[in-house]
Formats: structure tokens, C-alpha cells, sequence
């Protein structure tokens, strides 16, 4: 990457710590005595409409245009005509979690397969009038409920989380298009240093020339992180379902070289819907090895019994092994990451 001619290497220290400077007196700017109208806003999620979008920056004053494209990486840019307006609204926008709209359907974990829809409906349908019903033949423990109104899904959730159906007890989440696309922003942000609670900031063109970079870094210093991984067998209760409740990171070995990253997102997919937060795909010598951190721990029964040996490519030469990864969640995150700082 590089600014006005001058060449940075993400792997130099001196580099990096040069680059969090530029960032940081950037986003002093942002705040300072000389505001831009121009916001860049982190961790916006993909399912958002853009309509959505311009309604909730438009409270703080008229937006001149919102540049959308770029929310595959996850982050938007917003320009203000006034400069007040970006003031405003990154004052009151900074920070503010937000998961994404609601979409009225809730998905049930851990239903027992003697419970029919007629049961589901009885104990669902007090909260507000369902839309549908419906289940995913690799996903035989959870189904999927939509009301009409989305309101309706917000108040079952609260009443009914947790309670018990047929003898076993159910776990409910808003189930949210999948947002899972790999953020490298968020990832790159992290290894410079960039705080986690200053999301809004002004968009510095070197942090998005990092992008491609850190993704290349990040594939060949998996192999260092493989000599290191001690895999674990997962193991499941006499009903099928996973012991551990808390691990979320499972490592997919020998998948086909010949699989692309496009071809192994939709078999996951297939099998948990959009219940993961990340997805890796490493390429190694004669196979990959990909990598999933779910978002409930639950729905590794579906990742397993899709993926564990099977082929997902034809004449694929070793069957695939599912298995727990020894870091899980952000501390696998944090592992790639260290390993790239080196």
C-alpha cells in the first residue's frame, strides 16, 4: 500500500505504527476544529436497505449521497450537505449497536422431532398472527417461525425464550439474512490498533488499500497456525446434540482444492443458513481447510453431519473431517492476527 508515492508494508512495525498515526490524526480531524461532512461508517451490516439507511442519517440533517457498495466490506460513506449534520450525527451515531433490522421470524432451536407445526402454532400464534411455519430438511431441530408483524416476533422471544416443548427446552433468536462476509476492515482495524469504540471515522484510503493485502497475509500465515492447531473430536448426547454448548469454532479438513470459496459458503449455507459470523477457506499443498465460527453452537450438529466424511467435490480424494479448532471465536481471530504482526 501506499500514500503520496511513499510504499507501506503491513508486516513492518514502523510501517504499522506510521499507518495508526495517519488514522489517528484523521479521526482527530473528524472531531477537531475542522469537521469533514464526509462520515465513514463502520460495522454497518449487509442486509441493511439503503432506504434504511438514508431514513436514519436523515435525522440529523440532508444527506447529499450514501455510498452503498462499499457495505461488503462493511462500512458505508455518508456526505453531508452541512457540516453540522455529520457533526451531529457522528456524535450520536458513534458507538450505537445496532444488529440490523428485524424481519418477524425467529428460529427454534433444539426442537424435539415429535413437535408438529400445529404445536408450534398453538404456542406461537398468541403473541400475533403467523405468516409461515417451515424447516430445512438438514436441519431437523430448529425451525423457523415469520410473523406478518415483526413486532409480534420481539414479544415472543421475550415470553417464550428458553421454555420447554415436548420435554425439552427451546432456544429462540431473530434469524437475520446472513451477514458473514468476511470484514476485513473490522479485522485490519484491529491490527492497527484502531479503538473497537470509534467506529465513525473519516474514510482513510490506506485502510482500504489494506484490505486485499491483509487477505493474502492472512491465507499464508494459516499455515504457521496449522503446525500449531491441536484438533478435538466433537461429541454429541445420546439425542444428538453437541455437549459442549460453548465452543462455536470448527476447523472442515481436506476439502478440494478444486472448491471455491463461492462453492464452500453455499454448502454452509445449505446446512446453517446464515448462522455463522465468519468464514474462512485456507488453501494448504494438496487440500483447504476451512474454518467456521457459528453464531450458536447448536446448529454444529447441521455443519456436522453436512460436511464430516463426505465429499463436497466429485473424485475428491479424502473424505472431509469436522473437528473443533483449538481457538475458538476471537481468539482464533486474534491468533492470525498475532501471527501476521511477526
Amino acid at each position: 500500500m501506499s500514500q503520496s508515492g511513499i510504499h507501506y508494508n503491513i508486516n513492518d512495525k514502523n510501517d504499522r505504527n506510521k499507518i495508526t498515526e495517519e488514522l489517528n490524526k484523521l479521526e482527530q480531524f473528524q472531531y477537531g476544529e475542522h469537521p469533514s461532512r464526509v462520515l465513514c461508517v463502520f460495522n454497518i451490516l449487509s442486509q441493511y436497505d439503503p432506504k434504511e439507511l438514508l431514513c436514519i442519517f436523515q435525522q440529523y440533517g440532508d444527506v447529499k449521497t450514501i455510498y452503498y457498495s462499499t457495505v461488503q466490506f462493511g462500512f458505508i460513506v455518508v456526505i453531508f450537505y452541512d457540516i453540522r449534520s455529520s457533526r451531529s450525527a457522528a456524535k450520536y451515531l458513534n458507538g450505537h449497536i445496532n444488529e440490523g433490522p428485524n424481519h418477524g421470524t425467529l428460529v427454534i432451536f433444539n426442537i424435539d422431532k415429535q413437535t408438529d407445526d400445529e404445536t408450534l402454532k398453538t404456542i406461537f400464534s398468541k403473541y400475533g398472527e403467523i405468516k409461515e411455519i417451515r424447516e430445512t430438511p438438514s436441519r431437523k431441530y430448529h425451525k423457523f417461525i415469520e410473523y406478518f408483524d415483526s413486532r409480534s416476533s420481539d414479544v415472543a422471544l421475550k415470553e417464550l425464550n428458553d421454555i420447554e416443548i415436548n420435554g425439552r427446552k427451546i432456544k429462540i433468536e431473530i434469524s437475520k439474512p446472513n451477514i458473514s462476509k468476511l470484514i476485513f476492515l473490522q479485522c485490519v482495524s484491529n491490527l492497527l490498533g484502531i479503538p473497537r469504540e470509534v467506529p465513525v471515522i473519516i474514510p482513510p484510503s490506506e485502510l482500504i488499500d489494506l484490505i486485499q493485502h491483509y487477505a493474502q497475509d492472512t491465507v499464508k500465515h494459516y499455515n504457521e497456525h496449522q503446525n500449531e492447531e491441536q484438533l478435538e473430536q466433537i461429541e454429541f448426547d445420546s439425542e444428538g446434540n453437541v455437549l459442549d454448548k460453548v465452543k462455536n469454532t470448527v476447523i472442515i479438513k481436506n476439502i478440494s482444492r478444486r472448491c471455491s470459496h463461492n462453492t464452500f459458503i453455499r454448502y454452509l449455507q445449505n446446512s446453517i443458513s446464515s448462522f455463522y459470523k465468519n468464514a474462512f477457506l485456507f488453501r494448504e499443498t494438496n487440500s483447504q481447510t476451512g474454518v467456521v465460527i457459528v453464531t450458536n453452537p447448536s446448529v454444529i450438529v447441521s455443519l456436522f453431519s453436512c460436511f464430516n466424511d463426505k465429499m463436497i467435490e466429485p473424485n475428491q480424494e479424502q473424505l472431509c473431517q469436522v473437528y473443533y479448532s483449538r481457538y475458538q471465536d476471537k481468539d482464533f481471530i486474534e491468533k492470525v492476527e498475532e501471527m501476521i504482526r511477526r
